[in-house]
């Protein structure tokens, strides 16, 4: 069964050639527009790594990120942006790998995708065990987090509320 992979960028042009270049790789992909969008993406059907935009409108992918991390920690997350040089992240992006946009070969992309998807690469972070340590959360535990996701998520810029239960 083919790997489940969501793509959240809010260019449209960009989604697309994501992915359509992790289709033609053999991956299940999912899209969606910003953060909030995702957040609904993720409760309906768990992917088994994330691709995500840092800025995006309504929720950004720090926010995304901050949620992801918090809820789904054995979730890979791949981030890109144009406004961060690959040396010089913030250290408020944790994530397991970053791309800067325009910048990166389809080959790198595909190798950090299998890598991620193949690897344990939970131990790479902090609080995380070491290789080889028994972990109390498999990898498939992500589905058992989902009655952890908020009824209702606060869309501030409208100042109201989207309800995705």
């Amino acid at each position: 069964m083919a790997e489940h992979i969501l793509v959240v960028d809010d260019e449209p042009a960009i989604r697309n050639l994501v992915g359509q270049l992790l289709n033609s790789s053999g991956y299940h992909v999912a899209f969606a527009g910003d953060g909030f969008d995702a957040l609904l993406n993720i409760r309906e059907h768990p992917p088994d790594l994330m691709i995500s935009d840092l800025r995006m409108p309504r929720m950004s992918g720090f926010e995304l990120l901050s949620i992801v991390r918090r809820r789904f920690p054995e979730m890979p997350v791949i981030t890109n942006s144009s406004d961060y040089d690959p040396l010089f992240v913030p250290p408020c992006v944790i994530c397991d790998a970053y791309f800067q946009k325009g910048e990166y070969k389809t080959p790198e992309l595909l190798a950090k995708v299998g890598e991620l998807l193949e690897a344990d690469h939970r131990a790479a972070l902090p609080g995380y065990p070491s290789p080889g340590v028994a972990t109390e959360r498999p990898r498939r535990s992500l589905h058992r987090n989902l009655y952890r996701l908020p009824t209702f998520i606060p869309d501030a810029p409208n100042g109201r509320t989207t309800r995705i239960a």
